[in-house]
């Protein structure tokens, strides 16, 4: 993503990022209402995070995913969009001024890492959607996380607070959205150096682990009471779940070598 040397020379840099908090609070208060009303969405777990060192994560559904999570969590939140959104000078001056930090997909973009930096050394919260793009499928599965989630937190030593959405937002259709509960990558930190890349592979999987449970919930309940008490036996059924987990990856690795071999012995025939 970065040589080696960029994280160490960014964290004796340090720069304040801008907060544009009145624009912010102002379009939430102007959309307020249309959301409660055409985008009706439960919300599990806490609404509030503090305005402090933490980074967002959620799985990505639909353009409004951004617009929910803002709207049902607090305080303001810094998000990355593509830079494709940023084309139009109208939109790129509105977008800019709701905290939005611009990302050049497919390359190592050193602008937007320094501002995703600089919003987590300014104590504020960082919103992510670690899938990259949307999940068009809505199939109710989480696709595979990029790393960058995990370079973020491992670099700023940020905590993390996974939330998942049910479906693709849509007028009319009532949603769910849980809060998961807040958690570290301590065991990955190493101030000596840049985040290796077993790493960040490792963190990624914890990241998506902690996500993909909270969107399991959403297949496995169906009414408050079941949702609220899956939350309150998250640690305790974790390890069990965890296990499958593994095991399900094993089958499914197996079966991707089962099937490359089938190919390669057809070719040869």
């Amino acid at each position: 993503m970065t040589d080696m040397g960029w994280l160490q020379r960014r964290k004796e840099k340090k720069k304040k990022a801008p907060d544009y908090k009145f624009f912010y609070w102002f379009a939430k208060g102007v959309l307020w209402l249309p959301l409660r009303l055409f985008f009706r969405t439960k919300v599990y777990g806490c609404r509030k995070i503090g305005k402090r060192k933490v980074i967002v994560v959620m799985n990505h559904k639909s353009a409004m995913d951004p617009l929910l999570m803002s709207h049902f969590i607090s305080p303001s939140m810094s998000f990355i969009a593509k830079e494709d959104l940023a084309k139009n000078k109208f939109v790129e001056l509105v977008l800019r001024h709701l905290n939005v930090i611009f990302v050049r997909r497919g390359e190592a973009d050193m602008g937007a890492l320094d501002q995703s930096f600089d919003v987590l050394e300014s104590g504020r919260p960082l919103a992510l959607f670690p899938e990259g793009t949307r999940n068009r499928q809505n199939d109710g599965t989480v696709r595979r996380f990029k790393t960058g989630t995990a370079f973020f937190a491992l670099g700023a030593h940020a905590p993390i607070i996974p939330v998942a959405v049910e479906k693709c937002a849509k007028a009319g259709v009532k949603n769910r959205m849980i809060i998961g509960p807040e958690f570290d990558l301590s065991e990955f930190y190493d101030d000596e150096k840049q985040p290796s890349r077993d790493a960040l592979k490792k963190a990624t999987e914890k990241i998506y682990r902690r996500v993909t449970e909270l969107n399991d919930i959403f297949a496995e309940c169906k009414d408050d009471a079941s949702v609220k008490k899956a939350l309150s036996e998250l640690e305790k059924n974790r390890p069990e779940r965890e296990r499958r987990l593994d095991e399900l990856r094993e089958k499914q690795t197996l079966e991707v070598l089962e099937a490359a071999m089938r190919e390669l012995g057809e070719k040869k025939d």
